[in-house]
């Protein structure tokens, strides 16, 4: 029985829409050029796995600093889905400093999990201040910024104003950030036949599916709601960074094709 504190449709939405913006990374990397051969497809799927586990262990390691990386790295992740390069990081900063500013507590409750019992006050506080000079940011180029941009952000900070964290973080996460990721690579989707692209989609979701299931069912914890932290956000961070290469690759790919 899931903690009430995290409703499990929440916990849907972050596995049904969320992390399979990520699912069919393979395939992406596949009609992008990325893989060519069947042993760049072996070595995709190594790169994949090992640095995904690499990752989670040295999260265990080094709790703190890897809850840093991880902020820093989805500050640049998230902020990628705005096009100039200054303004993208204030747009990412803003993302992860929301909820800093109007649920603190929780925020702390979650950072405390992550690092397993660590004070993490502070780093709510530098969030903050960051958030401040990436609001300020933002104004003062609001001219340069398209009308649309200005409205999803002040969406996004509403989302944050009226639910806690957790929340939002799945709201963003699903409907905003991999709704971007879909649609910028909506024109390579359509190269794929719709069979593959299905069973590739299913099959990558169940996997994932499957590993939280065990993971959820084979372990008692003392707090659930703090094993399901630890759960949903170090498994993002050990899957962020073998996808980001992954994108990396495939519009370097794509760039150079043109």
């Amino acid at each position: 029985m899931i903690s009430s504190s995290i409703p499990s449709v929440l916990i849907f939405l972050i596995l049904m829409i969320g992390f399979s913006h990520g699912a069919l990374d393979d395939v992406l990397a596949k009609y992008s050029g990325v893989i060519k051969t069947r042993k760049h497809t072996i070595f995709f799927y190594i790169f994949y796995v090992c640095g995904s586990i690499t990752i989670a262990f040295v999260w265990i390691l080094f709790p703190i600093l890897s809850l840093i990386l991880f902020l820093i790295i989805s500050i640049f992740h998230f902020g990628s889905d705005y096009t100039r390069p200054f303004l993208s990081l204030a747009y990412g900063t803003i993302i992860i400093s929301t909820p800093c500013w109007f649920g603190a507590d929780q925020v702390q409750s979650i950072f405390s999990a992550l690092t397993f019992d660590a004070d993490t006050r502070w780093l709510v506080e530098i969030l903050k201040g960051l958030g401040i000079i990436a609001a300020i940011s933002i104004i003062f180029f609001t001219s340069k910024i398209q009308f649309r941009i200005i409205i999803e952000i002040a969406t996004i900070i509403g989302i944050g104003i009226f639910f806690e964290p957790f929340t939002y973080f799945c709201i963003y996460f699903t409907f905003f950030h991999s709704t971007h990721h879909f649609y910028e690579q909506r024109f390579l989707f359509k190269k794929v036949n719709k069979n593959t692209l299905v069973f590739r989609f299913l099959f990558n979701l169940t996997l994932c599916a499957i590993l939280f299931y065990m993971a959820f069912n084979l372990f008692d914890y003392k707090s659930i709601t703090n094993y399901l932290y630890q759960l949903i956000f170090i498994g993002l961070a050990a899957l962020t960074v073998p996808h980001m290469c992954v994108i990396f690759l495939a519009k370097q790919k794509l760039t150079s094709s043109y």
